[in-house]
């Protein structure tokens, strides 16, 4: 019996799109994208196990002369995410039918610290475990094994819902039930009756 829903953050209950043709000429827009999102450097932010402006030195290594152009991303990160209109919805509708709401995501600090309202939603959950936070990330078995610690969560009786396929086998392989989200109009209902 499911007891818990457990939410994955990243195209789950916030779009992210680290495109920046409508911020940038297209030359520029495809050197600071590669430089900030497409050098695996970001996951260093998620993981939160080096300095915040290390980071940032290294993603601006990547293309110094397009260090303004860089950190102003780095600054005004909205300009590539938003929170989906019916996260907050979802959270309260799984919450009147009963459920406990925890979230599981691979999430930097920096994030948080400069768009903290794309997040304000954690507030109605039960609880969850950001990435950066422990120095842990998606899909190590170890991250769901001390949300499930933390919270006292018994795997069987959780429902985790993620975009990624791996993170899902992995929450799969930790003894949950877990459903890809392939966005809300088609994963909303299948994972709805799941729970009723």
């Amino acid at each position: 019996m499911i007891k818990h829903v457990i939410f994955d953050i990243g195209m789950v209950l916030i779009n992210w799109h680290p495109v920046l043709g409508n911020v940038f000429d297209a030359g520029t827009a495809a050197v600071v994208e590669q430089a900030i999102f497409g050098s695996g450097l970001w996951d260093w932010l998620d993981h939160g196990i080096e300095d915040d402006e290390i980071v940032f030195e290294k993603m601006v290594a990547r293309a110094p002369e397009y260090e303004e152009q860089i950190r102003y991303v780095l600054n005004h990160l909205s300009l590539v995410s938003e929170q989906f209109d019916y996260a907050k919805p979802w959270i309260e509708e799984c919450k009147e039918h009963g459920y406990h709401v925890y979230y599981l995501s691979n999430y930097s600090r920096h994030l948080r610290k400069m768009e903290p309202g794309l997040t304000d939603f954690v507030s109605r959950m039960d609880g969850g475990i950001f990435s950066s936070d422990v120095k842990l990330m998606k899909p190590d078995p170890e991250i769901y094994d001390l949300l499930c610690k933390t919270y006292r969560l018994k795997p069987q009786e959780c429902l985790f819902i993620d975009d990624r396929q791996s993170n899902v086998d992995a929450a799969v392989h930790c003894g949950m039930r877990a459903v890809r989200f392939e966005g809300y109009e088609n994963s909303y209902r299948k994972i709805m009756e799941m729970l009723y």
